[in-house]
């Protein structure tokens, strides 16, 4: 069985592992040189996957490793499968711009069991556990209707013009009076929320695989996480807030469009 405590001590040192080279590209990308920017943030990419895996693997020889490529994920059967994303915001993290992350989740048995967020720059870790909660740094954290009020900010995570468009037609009036905030990147955002101190996120053109840690995470701090689609919109929304902001005739609206 498992070791819930102990894989998570695991998986802290992989991802700090991994950091300290995403750092070496972020910090002075100069000293790496690759033929042009796709060359080197895949080698970027790569390096610190091979660094995760080794670490994870090391510590447990029998479990899968795997990373999402774009929108698709290779299969997660197994008892053990770790899915690894090895930089979230990379237009960020190009640009020298410090908002990004290094994120990875456990399935057991298909089940996403426990996830970790990273983030280099602050030197936070926003981890979950099935059944036992979310914590940043080690603290347990928690959304709940009096402190999600400390924070009045709706992120929108690609054009601004599509998330104007469904705030004003879609979203309820609790929603659409809050300023929007774009920090380009998506897991780190909702780890944010996930601890307070955002009151909610709205998200389109996402890709499960690489949410999948923040998605696990919000939901065991006690986020709502819906995933929506609208008539006539090719593009895929999800949205998170704490309990109780979201009206139930807007939660039962979204659930008959996303069939």
């Amino acid at each position: 069985m498992l070791n819930s405590l102990v894989c998570l001590r695991n998986l802290q040192t992989a991802l700090r592992l991994g950091a300290k080279r995403a750092l070496a590209y972020h910090d002075r990308p100069d000293r790496i040189q690759f033929p042009g920017k796709d060359g080197w943030i895949s080698s970027a990419h790569e390096e610190i996957f091979q660094i995760i895996s080794l670490s994870i693997t090391q510590a447990y020889p029998d479990h899968k490793v795997l990373r999402p490529k774009g929108h698709e994920l290779t299969s997660i059967t197994g008892p053990f499968v770790w899915i690894i994303d090895p930089i979230d915001g990379v237009d960020n993290f190009t640009s020298g711009i410090g908002f990004f992350s290094i994120s990875a989740i456990l399935y057991v048995n298909g089940k996403p069991s426990i996830s970790a967020i990273y983030a280099p720059i602050s030197d936070e870790l926003f981890t979950a556990v099935l059944g036992s909660g979310a914590q940043l740094n080690g603290r347990k954290m928690r959304i709940t209707g009096n402190n999600s009020h400390a924070a009045a900010h709706c992120i929108g995570l690609s054009s601004s013009i599509e998330i104007h468009s469904v705030i004003q037609n879609l979203m309820p009036k609790s929603i659409q009076t809050m300023s929007l905030r774009q920090f380009g990147c998506l897991s780190l955002s909702i780890a944010y929320h996930a601890c307070a101190r955002l009151t909610c996120v709205l998200a389109s053109d996402y890709t499960k695989p690489s949410i999948a840690a923040a998605h696990f995470l919000a939901t065991e701090s006690g986020s709502i996480g819906k995933f929506f689609t609208l008539p006539n919109d090719t593009q895929s929304y999800c949205i998170y807030a704490p309990p109780g902001l979201l009206p139930k005739h807007f939660l039962q609206q979204i659930q008959n469009e996303s069939r």
